[in-house]
């Protein structure tokens, strides 16, 4: 909602304005109710608009654009692993096919 939006962006523009990077991770840590495993993300959540998230479509739209195809996700996940090929790439035998969950990133516990 535009109201969730709106306190979201002020979450960022306060933890982006602390210098102090001790400052910075009592708020992630308090964002987090104390679970120190939350806390990577969070800052994923809040960090300069570099960390931003994209979604599948639209980044596949601009491989499109310049020029990739054959362009598939290799892992059906909230992060993108995506495989793409520019140019006349037609032997697809030796590719690894895409996987299914359990991925290799969800075996290890924290």
């Amino acid at each position: 909602s535009m109201k969730e939006d709106l306190e979201l962006f002020k979450k960022r523009v306060h933890y982006n304005l602390m210098l102090d990077e001790k400052e910075q991770y009592k708020f992630l840590y308090e964002e987090a109710n104390g679970d120190v495993t939350r806390i990577h993300n969070l800052h994923d959540n809040y960090a300069p608009l570099i960390n931003r998230r994209h979604e599948y479509e639209d980044i596949k739209q601009r491989l499109e654009k310049l020029g990739f195809n054959n362009i598939i996700r290799t892992i059906d996940h909230s992060e993108l692993f995506i495989r793409a090929f520019k140019g006349d790439f037609k032997d697809t035998n030796h590719l690894l096919n895409p996987k299914k969950p359990p991925y290799w990133f969800q075996h290890h516990k924290y």
